[in-house]
């Protein structure tokens, strides 16, 4: 037995997936960007710099038949110090000859040896959270806009392929 079209209607439903698969990378992208502005707008600009301009946003590469996966987040090559940021921990001051350097003692500090040997002030550090918040205010609306642009992606291309 033979059926017309099979190959026809193979091509069609292959060109759906296509076109669904880049709306929806292009939605999600752009809403891993916009997550990006939002963290940014969290982080308290430091004496470097470096947090700020660490924060990313980009596509993964994809593997196989997993879904499309965007992320926002930090570079951690260019910023090690965003989870002490983001949670706190304690400053660590290495002793110095200077005169400076004895007043911190003073502040609350505690000596400690550290595992080099050396003793060092540390200090508690705040955190100063922006990750958790950024995705906290945001996660409802970029689900929400993530949905609606690939229903409109979906639409869009079945209006084409019929």
């Amino acid at each position: 037995m033979r059926l017309e079209g099979i190959d026809q209607l193979n091509l069609t439903v292959q060109r759906v997936a296509d076109n669904l698969q880049k709306g929806c990378e292009v939605a999600t992208l752009k809403q891993a960007r916009l997550l990006k502005s939002r963290i940014e707008s969290k982080i308290n600009r430091g004496p470097t710099g470096n947090l700020k301009s660490a924060v990313i946003a980009k596509l993964v590469s994809k593997r196989g038949q997993n879904p499309v996966i965007a992320i926002a987040g930090i570079d951690r090559r260019k910023a090690p110090h965003a989870w002490l940021v983001e949670f706190g921990g304690h400053d660590i001051r290495y002793p110095s000859a200077s005169k400076s350097y004895t007043g911190r003692k003073s502040q609350g500090a505690k000596a400690l040896k550290t595992p080099w040997g050396f003793k060092a002030w540390v200090r508690p550090m705040r955190a100063h959270p922006y990750l958790r918040p950024a995705i906290i205010e945001s996660a409802d609306i970029i689900k929400r806009e993530i949905i609606d642009a690939c229903r409109a992606s979906l639409n869009e291309t079945l209006e084409k392929a019929i």
